[in-house]
């Protein structure tokens, strides 16, 4: 399958790379010619993944940088279909040649490589790309979109973005409710725990309390056995002789 559509790429550019090469051919007398690539140093290559990464990377080149792009052709779509996106930016970067299908080609990099907000400004730019009047900057005009129509497919991967991310969001909030419920629920199960615990040991303390507290002191004094009655005891009878009975009458008295 991949075999095939790079076959059909070449067979195309083949036919509709002529009319590009022939505007480089005017440009010779005109702008200087068709704009040579550049090469690409390691820290330009680093350079380009950071700025693919913030959704920075801007292709700006104009005709002069056409037929380099259809020399480069061929490498783009096999590095699309192996997946290598780094090198497949590095490339689209080097070239600099302001077209859909190279914005297209960031943007899928961006999202396959993490970077979703960054594949939907890219998306963006290739759609206003294949939306615009340069028809020499659309690649149906060479038919090599890969299969693809920009103006749907772009608008479509933009939504596809959005509502994975919002899916996303949406899991994390919900994840994050779930802790926040989690650790509600433990510090409720915490503080019952310790004001079951002070009561159990009030509970045992009080028993304890009671037990050695001292007797109360005995009462002493007058009325001490009388419940506070302070009135003198009747006087008794004497312990000598003969027990006085009720009827007997009283001892003599001496003179």
């Amino acid at each position: 399958m991949h075999a095939s559509r790079s076959y059909t790429a070449r067979a195309d550019h083949a036919r509709h790379g002529i009319a590009l090469l022939a505007l480089c051919l005017v440009l010779l007398t005109g702008l200087g010619g068709c704009a040579p690539m550049q090469p690409v140093t390691r820290e330009g290559r680093e350079s380009n993944l950071l700025l693919l990464q913030d959704g920075t990377i801007r292709l700006t080149g104009d005709i002069e940088q056409s037929w380099n792009w259809i020399t480069h052709r061929d490498d783009m779509i096999k590095l699309y279909y192996a997946q290598d996106w780094p090198n497949l930016v590095n490339l689209v970067a080097s070239i600099n040649y302001e077209n859909d299908l190279g914005y297209m080609y960031l943007g899928e990099s961006a999202e396959k490589l993490g970077h979703p907000e960054a594949a939907i400004r890219y998306y963006q730019l290739g759609y206003g790309i294949a939306m615009g009047s340069k028809r020499y900057k659309q690649c149906e005009l060479h038919n090599e979109c890969l299969g693809l129509d920009l103006r749907r497919e772009l608008p479509r991967r933009v939504a596809s973005i959005r509502s994975q991310m919002q899916a996303k969001l949406e899991a994390e909030q919900a994840r994050k409710r779930e802790e926040e419920r989690r650790a509600e629920e433990e510090r409720r199960n915490r503080e019952a725990a310790e004001k079951a615990a002070l009561e159990k040991k009030k509970k045992k303390k009080a028993p304890e309390t009671a037990k050695a507290a001292p007797a109360a002191p005995a009462p002493s004094g007058e009325g001490a056995f009388t419940g506070g009655n302070t009135a003198a005891a009747p006087p008794q009878a004497p312990q000598s002789g003969t027990p006085m009975s009720d009827n007997a009458p009283p001892p003599p008295v001496s003179t």
